[in-house]
């Protein structure tokens, strides 16, 4: 179809806040043409007769619908997708699974109020903000909307636009009959000049309508109950309507009525008045529990209200809210499988010693917490959570504990210092690739030679096998976030280790030890070509939190490989230096402090004393005159070592080294 449009000679631009369907009324009378065919010249649809979708299109526009507009109009497609509520309530709106906007998205729903003083000062343009059903009152004459059509009483502006009709803005178009054709006869009032309704706003309604149309043009609102969290415009906007509505009933229970002028049973000022209250209520604690107080109904779902406004529903009731429904609610969207990507399977031992409840495993806690952090904002389940960091992790255990999460008054920070944690993931780019992490391959990590190294490097016991495989399950766990349990064994080590004493391990490890096994893990990352640090975990400080408490005591020792090396400064250091001063040889050094050789060279050796040379050669014989007297003279060994006045053992050995020796001599 795009290529048969033809770019029409004529536009007119719509107006700020003007929906889409006014502004095709505009073009056709403008143009003088039927909706029909102007429908099929601007590409929208190709109909022979009938209503057409003008309603729909004012709701939203879908992508070809936008390249033939844009291909006959010359608008782009910024300017036509403001005339749709998708467009210009784009912080509020919701879409079902089909892509379409929501039947419980605050913005759905239809209204045909209008302000017939805006009708005149626009030629009969329509807004907006009218077709919402928070749209109540008209901030620029200080009047209530319009309800219905002061001729045939009914809403106007709700019908479609008829196909073979050349329209007049401005004139309400409700069906009242057949012409003599069969054709539809609209009833062609002209609201520009009905006053029947006029209706003067107070102060206190037009503030209540500033403040909705506010929160819809802002992504979050952080004014009255949203203080303690700022909430996007969708939830916002729930809580006015639901209050609103509470409001309503309240005062049609204390009084009269009014008589009701719409097809939805609320007047204009009845309407208008419950918005009111309801504004006043987010910023007065008392009138806000009065509403809630006798109107809550303990067998309706309040899914999609803010967090604030569902913890005080729950307080009418009586009924504290869940884990899960905490998080599930705190705030919209986020990717949770990119999120995990982010965390670790078990979360930062920082972060688990703040938000770990207590009289739990902690393991299962730390993978909790994960887990948590996962669902916060998303609708999945615990198990699901759980699956995109571990799928072999305990599930009935670690769900457990999800779901009671936050319960104590110690765990009052618990929940949300979780969602401040998943908003910061979601917002920031963190250096580590968890997801990538936990799909290495450990299987070379930290061999059983290599910790062998550092515990000689770093003067403590091996404790071959056990501390062997605790500090390798320590590096895996550094390096990707996971369970002991996912790190392949060793063929030659069967030794099998718990999370619990991986802990133990790191709390009483040296500082020192704990370094060189960071270094290993930033080694292997370097051998697969990640550029990645070895460990990480966010800043309390991002979150707007105190500092976090260290996960370790104060520093531990282990038992020192090689005592006398590791006393460097004591007595017998002291000592073997002093020995050497005096000229002692090492042996000598040994003998005089009862200590072994052994212990004296690596000492002087850990001082830089240089060992003195041994016993140095008195004879320096010539090969090749030993050769010649030897092979050729036929000489002895004996007759050789009379003649240079050595011992023939001497003689021999030089003939060894010579490979001279063919027998015995």
């Amino acid at each position: 179809m795009t290529a048969e449009l033809r770019r029409l000679p004529f536009v007119v631009r719509p107006l700020p806040d003007e929906p889409f369907g006014s502004w095709f009324e505009t073009m056709a009378a403008t143009l003088r043409t039927t909706c029909g065919d102007l429908a099929r010249a601007l590409g929208l649809r190709v109909l022979a007769q009938g209503p057409l979708g003008s309603t729909s299109w004012s709701v939203q526009l879908d992508h070809q619908q936008l390249a033939n507009l844009e291909r006959s109009t010359g608008l782009t497609s910024d300017v036509l997708r403001a005339t749709t509520r998708e467009g210009f309530a784009a912080n509020a709106v919701q879409f079902d699974r089909r892509g379409a906007i929501s039947l419980f998205s605050p913005i759905s729903g239809a209204s045909g109020r209008y302000c017939p003083d805006c009708l005149r000062d626009s030629n009969g343009r329509w807004r907006l903000t009218w077709q919402f059903p928070f749209g109540f009152a008209c901030v620029r004459h200080h009047r209530l909307l319009n309800d219905v059509c002061a001729a045939c009483r009914e809403p106007s502006h709700r019908s479609a636009l008829p196909h073979r009709l050349v329209p007049t803005p401005g004139a309400c178009r409700n069906p009242i009959g057949r012409l003599d054709n069969g054709r539809v006869r609209p009833c062609g009032a002209d609201l520009r000049d009905d006053h029947s309704d006029a209706i003067d706003a107070g102060a206190d309604v037009l503030d209540a309508q500033r403040l909705i149309m506010r929160a819809l043009s802002k992504p979050r609102t952080a004014d009255g109950i949203w203080s303690s969290g700022p909430q996007p415009a969708s939830r916002v906007l729930g809580d006015l309507v639901l209050l609103a509505g509470f409001a309503r009933r309240d005062m049609a229970e204390r009084g009269p009525d009014e008589t009701p002028t719409s097809s939805s049973g609320a007047s204009a000022t009845h309407r208008a008045s419950g918005y009111a209250v309801a504004c006043r209520a987010v910023y007065d604690t008392a009138l806000l529990n009065e509403l809630l107080r006798d109107n809550v109904n303990v067998n309706t779902s309040y899914d999609g209200l803010s967090p604030q406004m569902q913890t005080l529903i729950a307080s009418t009731r009586g009924t504290k809210r869940r884990a899960t429904f905490v998080l599930q609610t705190a705030f919209d969207g986020g990717d949770a499988a990119a999120r995990a990507a982010k965390i670790p399977a078990l979360l930062w031992p920082e972060w688990t010693a703040r938000l770990a409840p207590r009289r739990v495993d902690r393991t299962i806690a730390s993978a909790a917490l994960s887990a948590a952090v996962v669902l916060a904002g998303s609708r999945l389940t615990h198990a699901a959570s759980l699956g995109l960091l571990d799928r072999e992790a305990p599930s009935r255990r670690v769900t457990n504990v999800m779901r009671s999460l936050g319960r104590s008054g110690a765990e009052a920070e618990t929940l949300p210092t979780i969602v401040q944690l998943a908003q910061f993931l979601d917002d920031a780019e963190t250096p580590i690739d968890y997801a990538r992490r936990r799909s290495l391959d450990y299987t070379e990590l930290l061999q059983p030679e290599e910790w062998e190294r550092i515990a000689i490097a770093q003067n403590v016991h091996s404790g071959f096998p056990r501390r062997a495989v605790l500090a390798r399950a320590y590096v895996h766990r550094l390096l990707s976030g996971d369970r002991v349990q996912r790190l392949p064994q060793l063929d030659r080590v069967t030794e099998v280790v718990t999370d619990s004493e991986v802990d133990g391990f790191t709390r009483n490890a040296p500082s020192r030890v704990l370094s060189a096994l960071e270094d290993v893990g930033a080694s292997y990352l370097d051998r697969l070509g990640i550029e990645e640090p070895v460990s990480w975990h966010p800043s309390p400080s991002a979150l707007g939190l105190g500092p976090l408490e260290p996960d370790r005591a104060d520093d531990c020792e282990w038992v020192a490989r090689r005592p006398v090396r590791g006393a460097s400064g004591g007595p017998e250091d002291i000592a073997i230096t002093t020995a050497h001063d005096e000229g002692l040889s090492i042996r000598a050094t040994a003998v005089k402090l009862g200590l072994s050789r052994q212990s004296v060279a690596r000492t002087r050796d850990a001082h830089g004393i240089p060992s003195r040379l041994g016993r140095q050669p008195r004879f320096h014989v010539d090969i090749e005159w030993l050769r010649e007297q030897y092979e050729t003279e036929r000489r002895t060994a004996v007759s050789m070592a009379r003649e240079l006045g050595c011992s023939p053992t001497t003689i021999r050995r030089h003939l060894r080294a010579a490979g001279l020796v063919r027998g015995a001599t």
